[in-house]
């Protein structure tokens, strides 16, 4: 009945009170040390030193459902471990960015102004309402107006078609079940896979350059390769945001965690 198991989490709550395993959560909130209160709102979080806890009276903290605090399945209750973790997926932004989507637009119009400045003070024609380009002399200034056009249009050209193909974007997955690592990236005219023995990760890096020239990244160090960056390319990242990211990872690959000083 509803009060039998209210009074059985009571039990349970006291004996992990009392008990030395108390040491081992990190939040025990929502329930009284009198073992005859019936007020059962058990919710137990587990440090990530991934020490079991045992049974008190047929019941484990991971056996409890952490918004009702009645007993769960197993499946559920293995699926609520910080343990159970078994794969991670890291997307890649690639050149598809409003930034980069704003360069392009910008150097696509001052070709064009180049380009149509060129061709007025050739064919004496104002293509430009806001000035008189039709005034320049072709020779030289309408000549490197229109390569000042065409140099800009071909680096336009090359922005857009990166944009299109969302150029470097991809995925990073670890899989501890297969023991391997997936790392997809887009090229221009194609994906680029390459798989990875998870044994082969010596550790997690965090790559933090400050200065002119910023970066801030992720490596894996393998062993017998060169490093393997897994953050995107002029992808800004907080440093908390990165840090956390490393650990992560490195306690999932149980692994140490380099470059945080």
């Amino acid at each position: 009945s509803r009060r039998g198991r209210q009074t059985t989490l009571g039990r349970l709550a006291y004996r992990l009170q009392q008990s030395s395993f108390g040491r081992e959560l990190r939040q025990i909130v929502g329930y009284t040390s009198d073992r005859n209160n019936s007020y059962m709102d058990l919710r137990c979080i587990v440090t990530s030193t991934n020490t079991p806890i045992p049974a008190v009276s047929g019941l484990e903290c991971s056996d409890l459902n952490p918004a009702t605090g009645s007993p769960m399945s197993t499946q559920a209750a293995t699926n609520s471990t910080p343990g159970s973790e078994r794969a991670i997926l890291q997307t890649v932004c690639g050149s598809r960015r409003s930034s980069n989507i704003m360069i392009a637009a910008m150097v696509s119009i001052g070709s064009i102004g180049f380009l149509l400045a060129s061709a007025s003070s050739y064919w004496h024609l104002n293509l430009l309402p806001a000035d008189a380009p039709m005034e320049l002399v072709f020779v030289p200034q309408g000549l490197v107006m229109g390569l000042y056009g065409t140099a800009g249009s071909l680096l336009a050209l090359y922005l857009w078609l990166g944009i299109a193909v969302n150029f470097g974007s991809g995925e990073n997955h670890f899989d501890l079940d297969r023991g391997e690592l997936t790392v997809r990236r887009q090229g221009w005219r194609r994906c680029i896979e390459i798989r990875l023995p998870l044994k082969d990760v010596q550790a997690v890096k965090v790559d933090i350059r400050d200065g002119i020239n910023p970066r801030r990244r992720l490596i894996l160090k393998l062993r017998g390769r060169r490093d393997l960056p897994l953050s995107g390319v002029g992808q800004p990242v907080e440093v908390a945001e990165l840090e956390a990211s490393g650990a992560r990872l490195a306690s999932f690959l149980d692994v140490p965690l380099q470059g945080l000083s």
